[in-house]
């Protein structure tokens, strides 16, 4: 093949390529909150009453120079952090305190000991007609970091790993009506889980304080609350349509978790290049952000218009996935068209 054919030949295949390039476009992900069910599902609004946290009978308070008296400071911490990292806001959650829970019972709640008295807190429960207790029992407190003259010199001269930083606690969920558990789970929270979620947790404690007492809370209230958590989300990325730096722009607004200005580029975009299938395609994602999906399934089929099968099924499955979610969680009936695709 001579030289001129073979440059004509390359010239072609790149002009194909970026054919293909610009019909397909390309993807981004960015990070979206959608509502995620408790550990305990139950569809719509759920009032919870918040017992006082004990220290579990299994607990152990001779290891790592921790006493009962540690332990019992650590469930009083770990108590008020549980009413401080209540999820906010919350329309589907009501809450009842540990010293609304006493006002509402004719006995003592917490016995000489300073151990919670579990029947007599189920029956203040009753009283504020709460529908779960959330029960919180310390297993084990390695709260305070052992200095490094606390350590041996050999340990030091191997530069071994100090014990981390942790808290052990036993949650405890109890139907209030029956007054029967309905889930115990004993979770272990540690130095290294605080530092690996700092960024996710922390922004959603919208705390000061990351810390393991706080990061335990939190997981407690995972257990009963419906709350919106982070998720992944497929983006069109166009490079060669009429419009498409305005909606890369948009893009990075939304990979910044800042969605009404990645809605406002792509808007704007689409308006001026109505034929941008990108635009129509992140606007429809945009839409299930804020809970509208009426107006994300109208754009989604605007955009399915324009440029059928490019992402648009696999987009509307998962439209249909977040609504179906949405919808058990809130406790709403099936729209009345029904649901396209099988659960």
């Amino acid at each position: 093949m001579s030289s001129a054919r073979l440059e004509t030949f390359a010239k072609g295949l790149v002009a194909l390529v970026l054919v293909v390039i610009a019909s397909a476009g390309c993807q981004m992900t960015a990070p979206i909150n959608t509502w995620k069910s408790g550990n305990i599902a139950r569809p719509g609004m759920v009032r919870v009453a918040i017992a006082p946290v004990g220290v579990a009978t299994r607990a152990m308070p001779t290891n790592y120079f921790v006493s009962m008296d540690e332990l019992q400071k650590a469930a009083k911490t770990l108590e008020s952090s549980i009413v401080a990292t209540t999820p906010r806001p919350n329309p589907l959650l009501l809450t009842v305190t540990p010293d609304q829970l006493a006002t509402a019972s004719q006995i003592q709640l917490v016995s000489y000991d300073n151990q919670p008295n579990e029947i007599a807190t189920v029956g203040a429960a009753r009283n504020t007609n709460s529908d779960l207790m959330l029960q919180a029992n310390v297993v084990f407190a390695h709260l305070t970091p052992i200095e490094d003259k606390r350590r041996s010199f050999l340990s030091k001269l191997l530069k071994r790993k100090r014990n981390e930083m942790h808290l052990t606690v036993h949650w405890t969920v109890v139907d209030v009506a029956s007054g029967q558990r309905v889930l115990e789970q004993t979770i272990d929270t540690t130095e290294t889980d605080v530092k690996r979620l700092a960024n996710t947790v922390g922004n959603q404690l919208k705390m000061e304080d990351s810390s393991i007492v706080s990061l335990a809370a939190y997981r407690g209230w995972q257990l009963v609350s419906p709350q919106l958590k982070p998720e992944e989300v497929l983006l069109d990325l166009p490079w060669f349509w009429l419009g498409s730096s305005q909606v890369r722009k948009g893009n990075g607004y939304a990979r910044q978790g800042r969605w009404d200005l990645a809605e406002k580029e792509w808007q704007g975009a689409a308006d001026q290049h109505p034929t941008n299938a990108a635009a129509w395609h992140n606007l429809a994602v945009s839409a299930v952000a804020r809970e509208d999906f009426e107006l994300a399934r109208s754009r989604l089929k605007h955009a399915d218009s324009i440029a059928r099968g490019r992402t648009t099924d696999k987009t509307e499955r998962w439209l249909e996935s977040q609504q179906r979610h949405y919808y058990t969680i809130m406790g709403l009936p099936e729209p009345h068209e029904g649901w396209r695709f099988s659960d």
